[in-house]
């Protein structure tokens, strides 16, 4: 939450203690899977700085561009943050 918070505001956070979600499968962060109710994501996105979902979409793309370049690295592991953030589902249930 704090990386992508970062990230809407034109900061970075390092977040060192993602590496360990590197390891195996994560399904998605526990806010971000609640998110996947519209009524929920509308009031999470007041945590993320964001006004919808396109906006948090758009950072997660920007993240992703030049080869996932602007995401933390550890060796050969990085983040999965469209995983991890349940981008997909969110806002997709009323």
């Amino acid at each position: 939450v704090l990386f992508l918070r970062a990230s809407v505001e034109g900061g970075r956070w390092w977040p060192e203690t993602l590496l360990y979600t590197t390891f195996h499968f994560r399904p998605p962060f526990e806010p971000f899977a609640r998110s996947q109710s519209k009524a929920y994501f509308n009031q999470f996105c007041v945590v993320l700085g964001i006004t919808d979902k396109s906006q948090l979409e758009a950072v997660v793309n920007d993240l992703l561009k030049d080869g996932a370049q602007n995401l933390p690295r550890w060796q050969f592991d990085s983040l999965d943050v469209p995983g991890l953030s349940n981008l997909t589902r969110l806002a997709t249930t009323p």
